[in-house]
């Protein structure tokens, strides 16, 4: 079970690491739209690629950092005791119930973000409206993806730990 434990967290990093990657692709992105600056969307494009890719950036380090220490502690134990494996299920617990919020917002708002970017087409502001809601609605695809992945994998890691009988070894 400890092997499950810390399996998880290593994934946990690698998500981490992958919003970090994703929050650099979209800085350079955006630093190069701005550069360029070919028309007024692609400039407010770049501005809100830079606030996402600092959202991403930001996202990744806290995540690192929080589920690197989880993994370092569960790496340094040899067995898993009952306190363990009742914190580790109320967390996990936890975390799916956020991830089910996470998961309902972001599918409303790449809903509405798409329907605001059809808008956008046909509106005279259309660089403004496209170049802001395009962002959004990639911020809410990665968001929705990443944690989508992330909740089956806490799930069946939360059916593990309750599979295990009462007396671990």
């Amino acid at each position: 079970m400890i092997e499950s434990t810390r399996l998880i967290y290593k994934g946990d990093i690698v998500a981490a690491f992958f919003y970090a990657g994703i929050g650099s692709l979209m800085f350079v992105i955006a630093a190069l739209l701005q550069y360029f600056n070919i028309s007024p969307g692609f400039l407010y494009l770049s501005y809100g690629l830079l606030v996402f890719s600092i959202y991403a950036l930001g996202k990744g380090t806290i995540m690192y950092y929080v589920y690197s220490k989880r993994y370092l502690f569960y790496k340094n134990i040899q067995e898993m005791n009952e306190r363990y494996k009742n914190e580790e299920i109320n967390y996990t617990g936890s975390r799916i119930v956020r991830k089910n919020k996470g998961r309902r917002l972001h599918i409303y708002v790449m809903i509405l973000g798409s329907i605001v970017a059809f808008y956008g087409i046909f509106s005279v502001e259309r660089g403004l409206i496209i170049g802001s809601s395009i962002p959004i609605v990639l911020l809410s695809g990665i968001e929705f993806s990443v944690g989508l992945l992330t909740e089956f994998r806490l799930q069946e890691y939360l059916r593990i730990l309750n599979k295990q009988p009462e007396k671990i070894s």
